[in-house]
């Protein structure tokens, strides 16, 4: 699992190159990328269409972050099976 924290506002600028060098070198099937940080909302949006597969804001609580890594981890492990 990977997991990118952007609280200086270049989420968009630094999100999609590094989630195209994950597809690049084959990483993205068998791994899970998070992304959490202080955005617009639309930009959610936007980083999930390129490929991360959960975005938290500030007001994403300790259970709901848990809950969904864990999901999504589940998830990525049966499609590698």
């Amino acid at each position: 699992m990977n997991g990118v924290s952007s609280l200086g506002g270049a989420h968009l600028s630094l999100g999609r190159p590094l989630i195209d060098i994950a597809r690049q070198e084959g990483m993205t099937d068998g791994t899970v990328f998070v992304i959490g940080g202080v955005f617009p909302p639309d930009d959610s949006v936007y980083l999930k269409e390129n490929g991360f597969d959960a975005v938290f804001t500030p007001g994403a609580t300790r259970d709901e972050i848990v809950h969904t890594l864990e999901a999504l981890v589940a998830e990525k492990s049966l499609k590698r099976l």
